[in-house]
């Protein structure tokens, strides 16, 4: 599409994007002008078109971004807004509608990205900041007809994209037609799943490929399509294949390594190789049949191998290991390809009550180091780990503790009368405390009585 003019038969134009004679396009203008028309085989809509794209009724997934000056040398506005319902072939106005109003930033986000921008202001002496960035994400999506915020009052010169982040709208759940090979929210088909932010499609195919797309309703699937299932990073794929060049059958497991939305063959290259079995199960198993024709196979029974203990996960250029020596008629998956005997196990760690006490980097490493040496798993599973065993000790540690204090306190309830000492004793009699303890007496009589006592006292020794 160029100068305004969307077109079907002309190659040497811009292509926008794939459509039919019933499909709409919208079309928006650097004016602050917007439309959506009918496709046809040439059609003028206008001059400053800054994009067009091809237009769905009820779709309030795609948001678009837009910042504007409104007037000549007015502030400028942003705002963000999905466009559901409209009259076809009416223009309508983006902005305030005051004269010399120009689009500054446009972006159209199928599933409604988190955007930040940069503004840069013209130059002038009383400015001390020429540069701000402004995070569209935190902006409230609205209707086409609201005239947005207000970013600044300042003149702007050119604004920038600076980042952008995942999708700010919930998550999205789609179906996939087996009919049409079409994905769609319309809830016709097979359920995949809901998807948000960078979330991809696996589609697998007969020729030993497969391919991560996004989960765009527009996206287009080859008819030699096998399965089609919502992508984990951590759930490994198992294929079965035959190498032409070797005339052997080889087992491996990957995880998918290229995310460019583009075909991408794990078997071999060679002339004559092809794919046996798929399967993205926890624990895919096949069943092998020989060759009853050949004397060395001919009284074997069929033999049922489980692939996840039979191959390690490896990288996804690997050859793999080679299935058997023996003649092979034909390898076959006991099970759909995507669903297994066993499911994936989920990696959801539970809630660990967190305990007052700290813990100290001695018992951390300690601990670690010991979780380490038993066992080869992943770092987060030890780090659990270790935290359920340091705080099942220090639970162990309380209720000893309570234990001891309810036992002493049992022994002092149970003393009897014999063990208590006795209360009081005769004044004739002399018991051992007072023996050992050390007494003083104070004498509290007059100093008077006490002068005349002395003096008695020495008139009695003359």
């Amino acid at each position: 599409m160029i100068n305004g003019i969307p077109n079907t038969k002309y190659l040497k134009l811009q292509a926008v994007n794939d459509c039919s004679e019933l499909d709409h396009i919208i079309c928006f203008f650097s004016t602050g002008k917007m439309m959506i028309t009918r496709v046809t085989d040439k059609k003028f809509v206008g001059k400053d078109l800054i994009y067009a794209n091809v237009w769905k009724k009820g779709d309030k997934r795609t948001i678009y971004n837009v910042m504007y000056s409104d007037g000549s040398g007015g502030p400028t506005m942003m705002k963000r807004f999905y466009v559901n319902s409209i009259t076809r072939d009416t223009e309508y106005d983006l902005t305030k509608g005051n004269k010399g109003s120009k689009v500054l930033y446009f972006s159209a986000n199928p599933n409604g990205e988190r955007e930040i921008v940069t503004v840069v202001l013209r130059s002038r002496p009383h400015l001390k900041r020429l540069k701000f960035d402004v995070d569209l994400g935190e902006l409230l999506i609205k209707g086409r007809k609201s005239t947005g915020n207000r970013v600044t009052k300042d003149i702007v010169q050119k604004v920038l994209l600076k980042e952008t982040g995942g999708s700010t709208l919930a998550a999205r759940k789609i179906w996939f037609d087996d009919i049409v090979a079409r994905l769609n929210d319309e809830e016709r088909g097979r359920f995949i799943g809901e998807f948000k932010g960078e979330d991809r499609i696996l589609s697998l195919y007969s020729n030993g490929e497969y391919r991560l797309s996004d989960f765009n309703l527009s996206t287009r699937f080859e008819d030699d399509l096998i399965h089609l299932e919502k992508w984990n990073p951590s759930h490994a794929v198992s294929a079965v294949y035959y190498d032409g060049d070797k005339d052997l059958h080889y087992v491996k497991r990957f995880e998918c390594e290229i995310n460019n939305n583009k075909r991408v063959l794990f078997i071999s290259e060679t002339e004559g190789s092809c794919l046996d079995v798929v399967s993205t199960a926890f624990k895919p198993e096949i069943r092998i049949i020989y060759n009853k024709h050949l004397k060395s196979t001919k009284n074997l029974p069929d033999t049922l191998m489980d692939l996840s203990s039979f191959i390690d996960v490896k990288g996804m250029k690997a050859q793999g290991n080679q299935l058997t020596k023996l003649k092979v008629k034909e390898v076959m998956l006991s099970h759909e390809i995507g669903v297994g005997a066993e499911p994936w196990p989920d990696n959801t760690v539970e809630d660990i009550p967190q305990s007052n006490e700290p813990v100290s980097d001695a018992e951390l490493v300690s601990t670690v180091g010991a979780i380490q040496v038993e066992t080869t798993k992943p770092k987060k599973e030890v780090l659990t780990e270790v935290k359920v065993k340091l705080h099942k000790e220090k639970t162990a540690k309380v209720k000893s503790k309570k234990e001891k204090i309810s036992k002493t306190e049992v022994k002092k309830t149970t003393r009897t009368k014999d063990d208590l000492p006795p209360t009081s004793a005769p004044k004739d009699q002399k018991t051992d405390v007072d023996e050992d303890s050390k007494t003083i007496e104070w004498d509290l009589s007059d100093k008077k009585e006490r002068e005349n006592d002395d003096e008695n006292d020495q008139m009695t020794l003359f």
